[in-house]
Formats: C-alpha cells, structure tokens, sequence
C-alpha cells in the first residue's frame, strides 16, 4: 500500500478489514502477461468463482483499478481489455439472476419465474 498509492499502514491492515467485510481472499495469482503476483480478493460473488482456477480469476475477470496502467505496467491490449470486459458481463448476468423480484418467491421453481418474467416483459 505504502509503495503504490503511498498510504500509510500495514498490507495485514487492509487484510483484516476485508476479512471482517465477508471477503474470500484468493492469494497470489500470477498475471501471465506479466508474470507480476498481485494479490486478489473476491469481494462478492465467491460462488460465481469457485470452479475458476486463481490463474483465470485473475486473467478473465480482473482489471487494473487505474486504466493508466493497463498497458504501460501490465502489458494488455485491448484485445486483453476487450476479453476481460466480456467476461465480466457474465458475472454481471449471474448477478441478475441472483436479484429476486419483490414480487418474486425465491422458493418457488425456476422455470415458473422464468415464464413470469417473460409474460412481464411481453406485456
């Protein structure tokens, strides 16, 4: 932390909160265009990525928080960007399928919700 953003504390510190906030902390995952080692976190999600290997949560699903850095320090093209944006529109469709309707029963089977849905939106 203190070497990239230059904020003071101990990397333990951001661990500890992210733990107490209901993260699942990854590890060390190698980024293969770079070979760097950044550490990933699953802030959300966590079931969406447990049959993702730690190599392809980095490489498929994760961006540079700083858009400056995406070519000059981790070497991406925008193919690499085009990819990763495209995947992440998968995660954000498994999160709508997770969203329950109000009027929604979360007990009830999915193929009926489905045909609710769709008469909603035809009408």
């Amino acid at each position: 932390m203190k070497i990239n953003k230059k904020i003071p504390g101990r990397i333990n510190d951001l661990a500890d909160v992210l733990t107490k906030l209901g993260c699942e902390r990854v590890g060390e995952v190698k980024h293969k265009k770079t070979s760097r080692k950044p550490t990933m976190w699953l802030l959300r999600n966590q079931d969406f990525f447990c049959d993702k290997s730690m190599t392809s949560i980095c490489n498929e699903y994760w961006l540079p928080t700083d858009e400056a850095t995406y070519g000059p320090i981790w070497n991406m093209s925008q193919g690499d960007i085009s990819m990763v944006n495209n995947k992440l529109k998968e995660l954000e469709a498994y999160e709508e399928f997770l969203e329950v309707s109000p009027g929604e029963d979360p007990e009830e089977d999915f193929e009926t919700i489905r045909r609710t849905r769709k008469k909603e939106g035809n009408s």
